[in-house]
């Protein structure tokens, strides 16, 4: 590739990376000195400082252990947790189209093909962030109970702190929705429509693959980790419903983008097994047709050539159509199981500190 052609490849992408609000920040975080996520990390702890600010100096209160409350973390933590997994996700993403190239057919740019998965346009993202923060008030005005929950701890003072913190957690949590539709849907029409499916090389498949697995653990982490430092969450009928609603999205993540590319590979998968039936059968066929007739020379040919229509019958019937790493199905279903392990041992410890 020539110096021009490179300089092309990056203003092409340029150009649709820096579309909606998101992949300005996303660009600016990743143009950054720091690391994106020590700049995150940053964030959530100038949060903590703010409210902790407010607390000893405009409230007068003395400082100790104690004022530091899990869930002022916890909701500092919130919205930088959010926008570094949009862009920890749109990172991967990127990675595993450029790992797929060489699958990916001649007509199709590949480059297109990652700024579509990696970036969102500027309307939707837009609406889907006014989206997140009118579910927040909605949130807030039917469900008193949860309002009562994040202001926890707080102060006249600090209450706006953590009011802004839920306003930008729930925000977030509306672009993560639309931008986890978007790119799945992007990643499906990838394999649907862009990708030579090869049943007997699978490994660079499993990038994309791996992002759709990524996508649901991260959506089971956070809820995870409120549900575990406000358990009483748990009584509390709309919380719990919203909670449901976010492992329901992270269960259809992890499925629904790759039913297109099992359906592929299966369909390649019964093409082989059948055109192995059929040349087995030729040669059985010619083999109980001539009997007598062949030279005894012959005869260890067809047996070779049996046996190794076997062998393929074999290989071909043991390929996988779903195109996951054995990690990655271990991994997503263990985060499957955070919230019932963290349920129990609530459950276990509750007659412990009554």
């Amino acid at each position: 590739m020539t110096v021009s052609d490179t300089s092309q490849e990056s203003d092409h992408r340029h150009s649709i990376r820096l579309s909606s609000w998101v992949d300005y920040v996303e660009h600016f975080l990743g143009s950054a000195v720091l690391p994106w996520w020590l700049s995150l990390l940053l964030v959530a702890a100038a949060l903590v400082a703010i409210e902790m600010g407010l607390l000893l100096f405009r409230d007068g209160l003395a400082f100790s252990p104690s004022t530091i409350t899990p869930q002022m973390i916890l909701y500092a933590f919130l919205p930088p947790y959010g926008f570094g997994l949009l862009y920890f996700l749109d990172r991967k993403a990127e990675n595993a189209i450029e790992r797929l190239r060489p699958l990916i057919a001649a007509k199709s740019d590949w480059r297109v093909l990652s700024s579509h998965a990696a970036n969102m346009p500027f309307w939707p993202a837009l609406i889907a962030t006014f989206a997140g923060f009118a579910f927040f008030l909605l949130l807030r005005t039917l469900s008193a109970f949860s309002g009562e929950v994040i202001l926890t701890g707080t102060t006249e003072s600090t209450k706006w702190v953590r009011l802004f913190e839920g306003m930008m957690t729930w925000s977030m949590g509306g672009v993560a929705v639309y931008h986890t539709v978007r790119q799945l849907k992007v990643i499906g029409h990838i394999y649907s429509h862009h990708a030579q499916v090869d049943l007997l090389d699978q490994p660079p498949l499993y990038g994309l693959a791996n992002v759709s697995a990524y996508t649901a653990i991260g959506f089971i982490i956070a809820p995870s980790m409120v549900l575990a430092l406000l358990p009483r969450l748990l009584t509390d009928e709309l919380s719990l419903a919203v909670a449901l609603a976010l492992f329901g999205i992270a269960a259809l993540a992890f499925l629904a983008p790759l039913q297109r590319l099992h359906l592929a590979l299966d369909s390649v998968k019964s093409a082989r097994l059948s055109a192995n039936s059929a040349k087995l059968d030729s040669i059985i066929r010619q083999l109980h047709s001539q009997v007598g007739s062949f030279p005894l020379e012959h005869m260890d040919q067809i047996h070779e050539a049996i046996e190794g229509l076997k062998l393929e019958r074999d290989i071909v019937s043991s390929a996988r159509t779903w195109p996951w790493p054995p990690a990655s199905i271990r991994g997503t279903l263990a985060t499957f199981l955070l919230p019932i392990a963290i349920w129990i041992i609530q459950q276990l410890l509750q007659p412990v500190f009554r």
